[in-house]
């Protein structure tokens, strides 16, 4: 990149002590050889150089530094590059014994609490080789670090609180040791000590304070590079590359304005010179290596570069040669290859658009740039959102390739962490675990899962030190590093909303939507692919109810692509087992048996109802609406409209025991047949299943009963006991939650209240929302005395016994007395006669030795009567 300095003519020696007006020709040119290989203004050039001369006018002590300079100015603008430059440039005039400088970053220090890394690096750099120490961003400086080097410079040692000895180039504690060459101070050595920072000028002198910028010689603001230094710039990168070419490829080179002022172009200031060099030897100079080695161009040629539309060789007999012909582009290569993972991807279309117009945007700020127009630096860190198993993991590796292939990363790794790799177990050592995972990842992607697991309260420190040398190294590692946090929708919002940096740095929201269970079939198709395995056809519909069982919306902790690569795998295991038994069979066919799918059996929905005794118009009612469900698809199958609005929500309304939990489950293999609910399960509770003891509790609980019944049915009994508490019950909150989650799942949840007639009147009287979701009321009338009659003896049949003639008169007799009291108990009545009956049988024949099958099963007037 540079122009070699050794070209330079050395001035005359001059050795330390020299006179002023000797210092004065050593120096007098040093601002023009500077020009050489420095791109900034004359006044920046002047000042450097005058900060180099200050101690050989006014005199230096050999202890403490000859100078402390302060160098302020962008990333772009070579600070340590102009102090390497002087450095070699004072060497060839002897001013200076040794041309190398040390450098310490500050960045390196983050997490090194205990300043054992710093003073082994600081003792290094002060005792190597070179005349100048350069503290690179001194703003990353703790307290601790300023303190020690305000003592170098005011004193020139820093007393060390140990003992120490160098051990494999590293300072070390001598604990118990004889060695004679221990190290107790570390000393300044009457090097420069150059430090310089990106912040401004008013901050850095803030942020050292007043005794430390007393001790500096030399505070210097550098110029932003203009336009015509730029350009400069490229005509002198330029020569080192024809340089180069007249070395190693042994053609002579001249160029065009034209190729100067596109070159400057791709300046960009955040970079700096580096990566225009590294530019301009991937655009000219590999193509003319690549030329060479096909011999297009040859040897002592005489060839000119230029710009025409992109970059062209001009060879001695005129032909125009177009670099980009021979130019291996392995990023290209790179790029379509991810490109084609991405495709292969299953499903997940906005996410593919998002990673893809990553690309764009970059492009975008590029060509403004270019132009000289404002660009922004894109922030590329991202949230992924959504339940496990979308697919977060595999597309934030394909984003790391991705974004290497695009130039926005380095190296394009993945590293992939949680909560475990980042927080320590006592204090200090979160900062250290988390600054070197980030150091890890640079270059890269740092991926991490269930980041909301960072923050749990205002009590976990450790998750708040983690969250701020998070933030920190994304701050000072914001050219090379992207991040990554992924989680659970809700939880991620919940995460930002607590933190409020984490907001503000992380603009990229991306939402992983749950497969649909085309995509979980097609997902499988590719998982058992990939293992050497072919689903059978005959697999599909099982597959399909699978998924459908377990995909369901708001409650999919095991579904999505998680659960195809489980079922799948024990799939593998139950085909193996399988050819065990029978060799001959196709060991790369997975059929129905291997996944444990069973033909269903068709449901008979007035077998179903048969089996119920009495309730006709409840019958009734479940009749109308599997004709209506069905009438409804046909329609939507023939293309007519559908009415979508009509609500399934139901009041089951009647005393105890009249069969309103057994008619709701009903109700949920009829949705279910009818595919309007993807599970049949009904998930039964009361008022105690959904009401907390505490402040903020209730919804919580309510929330998880609510999601455990998402794509089912949930049934409350005795719903009428939410509303009855007093001002401050936390019944209205669980109502309050149950009409929100009901609208959020309308299409995923089927709800049915139950409980006496008249209280459940009263109950959705207070609650007009409540009355507006529920339109379908069922009244469940009390059985008559001869259905209850069918219920006892299909009862006692049921369970092995029979009843005596005289038995069931005297049971009849029961029932109708029964159902003449205000709160009968219907089929509960009947269970609990059946109960005491056997009860009472069984203290009858306790006192036989010789008991008949005909008496143990028998059941008398006299076990009824005494119930």
């Amino acid at each position: 990149m540079e122009q070699s300095l050794k070209q330079e003519t050395p001035f005359l020696s001059q050795e330390e002590g020299n006179t002023n007006s000797e210092s004065n020709n050593v120096f007098a040119d040093l601002p023009a050889s500077l020009k050489k290989y420095w791109v900034g203004s004359e006044r920046d050039r002047d000042t450097i150089c005058k900060a180099f001369q200050r101690p050989y006018v006014r005199g230096f002590d050999h202890k403490i530094p000859k100078n402390g300079i302060l160098l302020i100015g962008e990333n772009s603008r070579g600070k340590t590059y102009a102090v390497k430059c002087i450095s070699e440039l004072l060497k060839q005039k002897k001013t200076f014994r040794y041309a190398d400088i040390s450098i310490m970053d500050f960045h390196d220090y983050a997490a090194d609490t205990s300043n054992g890394l710093f003073l082994s690096d600081l003792y290094k750099a002060v005792n190597d080789k070179t005349e100048v120490a350069v503290f690179e961003n001194i703003e990353k400086a703790s307290m601790p670090q300023l303190d020690i080097l305000y003592q170098l410079l005011t004193e020139g040692t820093y007393k060390l609180s140990r003992r120490y000895m160098m051990a494999n180039g590293s300072l070390v504690e001598a604990t118990g040791t004889l060695n004679t060459e221990l190290i107790s101070d570390i000393g300044a050595n009457g090097k420069f000590f150059v430090f310089t920072t990106t912040v401004s000028q008013a901050k850095i002198l803030s942020f050292l304070g007043n005794k430390i910028v007393k001790e500096l010689g030399d505070i210097i603001t550098l110029d932003p590079i203009m336009d015509d230094q730029i350009k400069n710039l490229a005509y002198t990168l330029c020569i080192n590359m024809a340089n180069k070419c007249r070395d190693h490829l042994h053609v002579l080179l001249n160029f065009d304005e034209s190729l100067v002022r596109e070159l400057s172009t791709h300046y960009r200031s955040n970079h700096g010179i580096k990566d225009l060099a590294d530019y301009i030897d991937d655009q000219l100079y590999d193509p003319l290596t690549e030329m060479k080695l096909q011999e297009k161009i040859w040897d002592n040629e005489q060839l000119r570069l230029a710009y025409d539309n992109g970059y062209c060789v001009i060879a001695g007999n005129g032909e125009v040669i177009h670099t980009s012909a021979y130019q291996k582009d392995y990023n290209v290569m790179e790029l379509e290859e991810v490109r084609q993972e991405l495709a292969q991807v299953v499903g997940l279309d906005q996410v593919k658009e998002y990673v893809l117009s990553l690309e764009n945007n970059l492009k975008v700020q590029q060509l403004r740039a270019g132009k000289g127009l404002k660009s922004t630096n894109l922030s590329m860190h991202m949230i992924f959102a959504g339940n496990p198993g979308t697919g977060k993991t595999t597309i934030a590796r394909i984003v790391a390739k991705y974004l290497k292939a695009i130039g926005v990363l380095s190296s394009g790794h993945l590293c992939e962490v949680t909560r475990a790799d980042l927080v320590g177990q006592y204090a200090g050592h979160t900062a250290i675990k988390t600054t070197d995972v980030i150091k890890s990842a640079l270059g890269g992607v740092l991926f991490i899962d269930e980041a909301y697991s960072l923050s749990r309260g205002q009590g976990d420190i450790f998750g708040t030190e983690a969250i701020d040398a998070l933030v920190k190294g994304m701050e000072d590692n914001r050219d090379d590093l992207v991040v990554i946090l992924a989680g659970y929708e809700k939880e991620m919002q919940d995460f930002l909303k607590a933190n409020s940096g984490l907001k503000s740095r992380f603009p990229n929201i991306v939402h992983f939507a749950d497969y649909t269970i085309d995509e979980m079939c097609q997902i499988a198709d590719v998982t058992a692919k990939a293992k050497g395995y072919k689903i059978s056809d005959l697999c599909t519909e099982g597959l399909r109810q699978t998924f459908a069982k377990q995909q369901i919306k708001g409650k999919n902790d095991s579904g999505n692509g998680r659960l195809v690569r489980n079922l799948i795998e024990d799939a593998i295991l139950k085909q193996s087992q399988r050819i065990i038994q029978n060799p001959e069979d196709n060991m790369e066919l997975l059929i129905p048996d291997d996944f444990g799918f069973k033909e269903a059996a068709e449901f008979d929905l007035d077998k179903r109802l048969a089996e119920v005794i009495g309730l006709d118009e409840v019958k009734k009612y479940i009749r109308s609406l599997n004709a209506r469900i069905k009438i409804q698809n046909m329609r939507k199958h023939a293309g007519l409209k559908t009415d979508n609005t009509q609500t399934l929500h139901m009041i089951f309304a009647g005393n105890p025991g009249t069969g309103k939990t057994m008619m709701a489950r009903t109700v949920a293999d009829v949705l279910y047949n009818l595919n309007v609910i993807q599970t049949n399960k009904l998930i039964e509770t009361d008022r105690s299943g959904l009401v907390a003891g505490y402040v903020g509790q209730t919804a919580l609980k309510t929330r998880r009963v609510i999601e455990s019944a998402l794509g089912g049915v949930l049934f409350v009994d005795e719903a009428y006991s939410l509303a009855q508490g007093g001002k401050n019950d936390f019944g209205q909150e669980a109502i309050d939650t149950l009409v929100k989650m009901m609208d959020d799942n309308r299409d995923q949840l089927v709800v049915i209240l139950a409980g006496y007639s008249e209280d459940m009147r009263n109950f959705l009287n207070r609650n007009a929302g409540l009355q507006s979701r529920f339109a379908n009321i069922i009244e469940f009338p009390d059985y008559n005395t001869d259905e209850l009659m069918q219920i006892a003896e299909n009862m006692y049949a049921d369970n092995g016994y029979v009843l005596a003639a005289d038995s069931k008169v005297m049971l009849r007799e029961k029932f109708a007395a029964a159902r003449l009291q205000e709160k009968f108990g219907n089929g509960r009545y009947v269970r609990n006669v059946f109960e005491k009956s056997i009860n009472n049988q069984a203290l009858r024949l306790s006192g036989t030795d010789d008991i008949s099958k005909d008496a143990l099963i028998t059941i008398t007037k006299s076990d009824i009567q005494e119930v």
